[in-house]
């Protein structure tokens, strides 16, 4: 539930009350940590710690808004989960939004990291595991340093990274309405997909010429193929930079 709540009568966004909430819990043993928020943005911090802080902000219209609105932190065998829980039909998506919450999470480095979010943004770094990111309404940006990328967004943009490539890894960026880009290494080998309705493909690897006159179908290898990286949006630009 909410703690150390503070109420403001600041008018931001309509967001008359506002509450702090703040927990930590033990993540010995945790491989996997889950977020999934409804209204709000989303950024998860790996770092060289043995526990998950998760700090929140909640707004709502009134008090009595803000206080129907819960933080759940929970750990259930090696894996955390932190969720938003809002009561039966109080959130409205697309119309008067009753409530938000943004989040600021702590994860230790070697999890593996999962959001799921519906209207925010999502940011993940400082991970060295796999990584899975999804927006209904919001842009993505998140990176590995050596586990495999899962980025998805119906409406916003993807940045993506990942600083190792190896064999067997899986880098994958979709959006229906919005640009999607990608950093990888230069000696990736790699078997590379970038497919778009409506819209372009750049790189600095030397590939090769996307095939199609209406937007974009490109199959190729990197350094002889390897990992498998998929590019792909209905209508927006997709761009493979290697560093």
């Amino acid at each position: 539930m909410l703690a150390a709540c503070s109420f403001s009568l600041h008018d931001t966004n309509n967001y008359h009350a506002s509450a702090r909430v703040h927990r930590v819990i033990q993540a010995s043993g945790v491989q996997n940590v889950r977020v999934v928020n409804v209204s709000g943005d989303v950024i998860v911090v790996g770092s060289n710690r043995s526990d998950v802080e998760v700090n929140a902000v909640v707004r709502a219209p009134d008090k009595g808004a803000l206080q129907k609105i819960s933080v759940l932190v929970d750990r259930t065998g090696d894996s955390i989960r932190v969720q938003t829980k809002y009561p039966t039909v109080f959130f409205s998506f697309g119309g008067d939004s009753l409530g938000r919450v943004d989040y600021v999470i702590h994860v230790p480095r070697s999890v593996a990291v999962s959001t799921a979010n519906v209207d925010g943004g999502v940011k993940v770094s400082g991970v060295d595991g796999d990584v899975t990111a999804a927006s209904v309404s919001g842009d993505v940006e998140a990176s590995t340093i050596h586990g495999n990328l899962n980025l998805k967004t119906t409406s916003g943009t993807i940045v993506g990274s990942a600083r190792t490539v190896s064999p067997g890894i899986q880098l994958s960026a979709g959006s229906v309405s919005g640009d999607v880009s990608l950093r990888i290494p230069r000696s990736s080998a790699a078997n590379i997909g970038a497919h778009s309705v409506s819209g372009d493909f750049s790189s600095n690897l030397g590939m090769p010429k996307p095939n199609g006159t209406v937007g974009t179908s490109l199959n190729a290898t990197l350094n002889g193929g390897g990992a498998k990286i998929t590019l792909s949006t209905v209508s927006g630009a997709m761009t493979l930079t290697g560093f």
